[in-house]
């Protein structure tokens, strides 16, 4: 009796330990968060407003008052987010919006995604309800549909695109380069919120592939883009955003975030930070916010 006790100790030990072990290995590390304007600092991450915005209630309202400037809003994610090193890792950007899209008004979203203020790509996102392409740059690289990596020529732009926003004479849409080419596939659709994109980082094959997704009560779809170069790891990530045009109105009631690796484990060279939001000074001109209209989604014939 002593013995089979033993034996069966033995098992439950042996078993137990590869369990826990199968358990560990198999486990990826990831992490959540929704920003607010009354929790706009959450597990570093933060929202920082950089000009044309004021929060007014539970929302930060947009009014563009210059084509020319900086960006409105900077959500700055520090090195606990950054990408991973050794396996892909991803980074899911939800914004959210209860602003009522328009037929007879202009709303182009601009957004930059950019690492270490020296890589970054960019989307045009047409948001008030017309059937429009969704705009991006650098160039969309489609060899993925046919199961090939991307050319080896779809690189990111290089720089800091907060600076550069921030200091040239151009109008911001040119000046951050979110609409030079169009999103794969180029169907134009109407656009609903949550405006949602998603990057895929490869650092071991040194590649990135960034989706852009609808996925509402009014529409499901996929676009997909790819570059033959990762974003670099352990740095976290910044996303900025502002309109395109004079007197656009947006107000942005939470900004949702999602982050997972293979790793067992938050970036292991990443030293948390606690950063403070910064508001900027509100304008005098209060944003005016337009009643709802009901308007039915149209289908467009795809351009070739």
């Amino acid at each position: 009796k002593k013995i089979l006790s033993g034996m069966i100790m033995d098992f439950f030990r042996t078993n137990s330990v590869l369990l826990i072990l199968a358990a560990t290995l198999s486990a990826t590390y990831g992490k959540s968060v929704t920003l607010t304007p009354l929790n706009p600092n959450v597990d570093g991450a933060v929202v920082n407003l950089l000009t044309d915005t004021i929060v007014n209630g539970n929302a930060w309202e947009i009014t563009v008052s210059n084509k020319v400037g900086p960006w409105a809003i900077e959500v700055s994610l520090d090195p606990t987010w950054g990408f991973s090193a050794s396996s892909p890792s991803n980074i899911t950007v939800r914004v959210n919006s209860d602003t009522p899209t328009e037929t007879s008004t202009d709303l182009e979203i601009l957004l930059s995604f950019s690492v270490n203020a020296a890589q970054y790509w960019g989307s045009e996102v047409p948001a008030d309800n017309k059937t429009k392409s969704v705009g991006m740059g650098p160039q969309c690289d489609t060899n993925h549909l046919a199961g090939l990596p991307p050319a080896s020529t779809s690189r990111l732009y290089a720089g800091d695109v907060k600076t550069i926003v921030a200091d040239s004479t151009l109008q911001r849409l040119d000046a951050c380069e979110c609409n030079p080419a169009k999103w794969q596939p180029s169907d134009w659709q109407t656009i609903y919120f949550p405006v949602e994109f998603k990057i895929e980082n490869h650092p071991l094959d040194n590649e990135m592939y960034i989706y852009h997704v609808q996925d509402n009560a009014v529409q499901t779809y996929t676009q997909k883009c790819g570059f033959a170069e990762s974003f670099a790891s352990g740095h976290g990530l910044q996303i900025y955003l502002h309109l395109d045009s004079r007197d656009e109105f947006l107000a942005v009631q939470s900004f949702e975030i999602e982050y997972s690796s293979g790793d067992t484990t938050s970036n292991p060279t990443a030293t948390p930070t606690t950063a403070t939001p910064t508001t900027a000074t509100p304008t005098t001109a209060g944003p005016t916010t337009a009643g709802p209209t009901t308007a039915t989604p149209t289908t467009a014939t795809p351009t070739t």
